[in-house]
């Protein structure tokens, strides 16, 4: 199957200031969050005038305190966010990625990854899938928003060739219209699996270059 080409760069931005995606809270934000990318709904649906915002974190898995930070859309594997204007406030407490001594090496590698990808903008690549039914790595964990209907799917971003700090992470972006909520879902991958298949109504793409190319349905 094929996929119409989008190309107007108004859609998306990449690597977006703290400021532009955080509804304050910015040293707390800077801090546990990396940006990746804002995403204009209307990309996929011109009745969706919302802006969402893919997010990197790299909390610590062996932190056992962070467990009492928890929310119902906050826990090991995902993060949630109170919807601001078009900027998020996390849900939870910053506690939640309080980390070990052991985890400083990883969180440093992250940080320094982050600070290198936004200085070398231009020749940056991106891989993502928009739109589309998501490509679990793992088993399907599509979220529920409150009312216990699945969220849309909005994006699916693979971690590795960006950030080399040893997480191969996927990262899966979910919205609720309903509840005007938006969610993260983090898979840890092998390091060594590469192979994505988009799926049926999907397509992903590994873009070379400062305007990213949107692969629609």
């Amino acid at each position: 199957m094929k996929f119409p080409m989008f190309r107007n760069r108004k859609w998306i931005d990449l690597y977006p200031a703290v400021e532009d995606v955080f509804a304050g809270d910015y040293d707390q934000c800077r801090r546990a969050f990396f940006p990746v990318c804002s995403v204009d709904l209307r990309a996929l649906d011109s009745r969706l005038q919302q802006k969402l915002h893919l997010v990197y974190f790299n909390n610590d898995p062996y932190n056992e305190s962070a467990h009492s930070h928890f929310t119902t859309y906050c826990n090991l594997h995902s993060i949630g966010f109170d919807v601001i204007g078009h900027r998020y406030r996390f849900q939870a407490d910053f506690g939640y990625f309080d980390m070990t001594p052991d985890w400083q090496e990883p969180y440093e590698q992250t940080c320094q990854s982050y600070a290198e990808l936004r200085k070398r903008l231009r020749d940056t690549d991106f891989e993502y899938q928009l739109g589309g039914t998501p490509n679990w790595v793992q088993e399907d964990a599509t979220p529920v928003d409150p009312s216990g209907r699945p969220m849309r799917f909005i994006m699916h971003y693979f971690s590795m060739f960006d950030f080399q700090d040893g997480c191969a992470r996927d990262i899966y972006l979910f919205y609720s219209a309903a509840h005007n909520l938006p969610r993260s879902r983090r898979e840890l991958r092998d390091n060594t699996t590469f192979g994505r298949d988009g799926g049926e109504n999907s397509a992903t793409t590994r873009q070379h270059g400062i305007v990213p190319r949107f692969h629609l349905i």
